[in-house]
């Protein structure tokens, strides 16, 4: 039997049932599309709830009157107890005070023009190492602690280059104190440090009186604060100087010059290997 004679046969036959065939067809359809439906329904339902979850994600502050948890004395329950009840106030503090860590180092307009405070980087990082929650002198766990404070910083003329500063705010009771500030200048002592006359074209300017080799390919440009001595804002102009492309390993030198001042602070001889990155 031919496949054609097969398609004329059933065609006949649903043609002959027609109610059959349509409410066969209505079933299928149905049956799909309630599949369909209640799988809609359960990613939508999965969204929600991991949505309403996500805000006790690490990037978010918590801020609590009880401690996080673990055995305790009827002494500390009861100091725990004559805690005032934690409201929104406490978190703006911290808040606030993380602003005003970074104004008091370089003034409130230059703040306001060339800071923004990172809610996705900055973090809870926990209580001192070694305070065990077990012991009396460390029974308040939240919100006592180091919180990491994280901000986008925009240095004047230089759009194209927002590096992330931050520093760690230590929370002790009724005590705040902002320490270990990377990337933010005492501008307030030193107002050099936040004039940054150098954009990056002078850099390269720089870079090449400096003696920096043309190379194999475009010159490299990093703009970041330096760690070491001294601590300030610098370009890091880098070239190429030799490339093997069989074994991935590659030599340049690199000449950072301090954005302020446009002094060459170091030219670095750096060799890459394949599993390394400059």
């Amino acid at each position: 039997m031919i496949l054609g004679e097969l398609f004329r046969m059933a065609f006949a036959a649903i043609w002959s049932h027609k109610l059959r065939s349509s409410l066969t067809l209505v079933g299928i359809i149905a049956g799909v599309a309630s599949i369909i439906g209640v799988m809609t329904g359960i990613s939508v339902i999965q969204s929600t709830i991991e949505g309403e979850l996500s805000v006790l994600g690490s990037t978010v502050f918590q801020v609590q009157k009880w401690a996080a948890g673990g055995p305790m004395s009827r002494e500390e329950w009861l100091k725990i107890m004559r805690r005032r009840p934690t409201t929104t106030e406490h978190a703006d503090a911290i808040r606030e005070k993380a602003d005003q860590a970074i104004i008091d180092r370089v003034g409130r307009a230059f703040f306001e023009m060339h800071y923004a405070f990172d809610l996705v980087n900055s973090h809870y990082e926990g209580s001192d190492p070694g305070c065990d929650p077990n012991v009396s002198g460390c029974e308040q766990q939240l919100p006592v602690g180091n919180y990491m404070m994280v901000y986008k910083f925009q240095a004047p003329g230089k759009n194209t280059y927002s590096p992330l500063v931050g520093f760690t705010l230590k929370v002790r009771q009724d005590k705040i104190k902002a320490t270990d500030f990377i990337g933010i200048p005492d501008c307030i002592t030193d107002s050099s440090e936040c004039e940054f006359l150098i954009d990056d074209q002078s850099a390269i300017e720089i870079a090449r009186e400096a003696g920096l080799e043309k190379g194999l390919d475009e010159w490299g440009i990093d703009y970041y604060w330096r760690v070491v001595d001294p601590e300030t804002y610098v370009w890091a102009i880098s070239n190429t100087i030799s490339a093997n492309q069989s074994t991935g390993q590659s030599k340049g030198q690199t000449v950072v010059i301090d954005a302020n001042s446009g002094n060459v602070i170091e030219v670095q001889n750096w060799e890459m290997m394949p599993s390394e990155t400059r």
